[in-house]
């Protein structure tokens, strides 16, 4: 699917922002993800605004929840799967913290998210009530992902010796390092994006341990880590097909973000976006609801 015809992204919302956003999907594969012109270098990583961007999919495919700029800093809205109906779920920015990096939990009812001020995990329930700290600790801690069964959250914490992988039950008790190798150099470890596989028993995520940022694959229980991808160029925010056989990811291309997906031992990896020196496709989130979209 190399060199796949970009009009097949259908795109759902123009975002706030001066800048021209859009959440879009990848035909039938369901494949949401981020689209915006690109202004610079910073549009990619780490300190441009594009990090604050990011889509995932409700359970029952029917609502999406995004962060994006507004007021001044950065909070998650929820909207239709197919583009109405927007409506604000946070505002942490009137608290100086603002939002991002939502994650739902699997049941539907919650939204895991990062403040992006002094990093922190909270959870919120859907219709907005609820707010509650789960790491109110010091030191930065962010990127939340639930485990199938809703019963934890891995995150990343700069807590101990630098940045790492961490998993913590979803009340926020009993935070564990999954493995001394989810470690990460450089970069404080916000790349981690980590992602269970939908039968529990891996943890996709970024590191930087052998180099640059590249995707590997761990158990749960911190064993059997596996790397996925070896490019030049950096690799990040991998997101698993419903069946688990897939990992669709962003990857740096002539300087700018585009979605690929692989299976998921790596092999078979596939550029579905068209590179473009003014263009930014990334953020992929597999869910049901693109493959709902209709066509604009």
């Amino acid at each position: 699917m190399a060199g796949a015809d970009p009009a097949a992204g259908s795109p759902l919302l123009l975002s706030p922002a001066r800048r021209a956003w859009r959440v879009a999907a990848l035909g039938g594969l369901g494949l949401l993800f981020a689209l915006g012109s690109a202004v610079g270098q910073d549009d990619w990583w780490p300190f441009g605004p594009w990090r604050m961007f990011a889509t995932s999919s409700a359970p029952s495919g029917s609502v999406i929840a995004f962060a994006v700029q507004v007021d001044g800093g950065v909070d998650v809205f929820l909207m239709n799967a197919d583009g109405t109906g927007r409506k604000r779920l946070t505002n942490m920015t009137a608290m100086r913290l603002g939002a991002m990096r939502p994650a739902w939990s699997p049941d539907g009812r919650r939204i895991a998210f990062q403040s992006y001020a002094n990093p922190d995990v909270y959870v919120i329930n859907r219709d907005g009530t609820g707010l509650e700290n789960l790491t109110n600790r010091p030191g930065p801690d962010g990127s939340p992902a639930w485990s199938p069964d809703g019963r934890r959250i891995a995150f990343v914490s700069a807590r101990g010796d630098g940045a790492a992988l961490y998993v913590m039950n979803a009340d926020g008790s009993n935070p564990v390092l999954l493995s001394a190798v989810t470690r990460l150099k450089q970069g404080g470890g916000w790349w981690a994006h980590p992602a269970w596989s939908p039968d529990g028993r891996r943890i996709a995520f970024v590191s930087d341990h052998d180099g640059n940022r590249e995707i590997y694959t761990i158990r749960s229980d911190g064993t059997g880590l596996v790397r996925l991808t070896t490019d030049a160029e950096d690799d990040a925010h991998p997101s698993w097909s419903p069946d688990g056989r897939q990992i669709a990811f962003h990857r740096r291309v002539l300087g700018h973000a585009q979605i690929f997906i692989m299976n998921a031992d790596g092999s078979g990896q596939q550029r579905l976006t068209e590179p473009s020196s003014v263009a930014f496709n990334g953020f992929p989130s597999w869910g049901r609801a693109a493959a709902r979209s209709p066509a604009p």
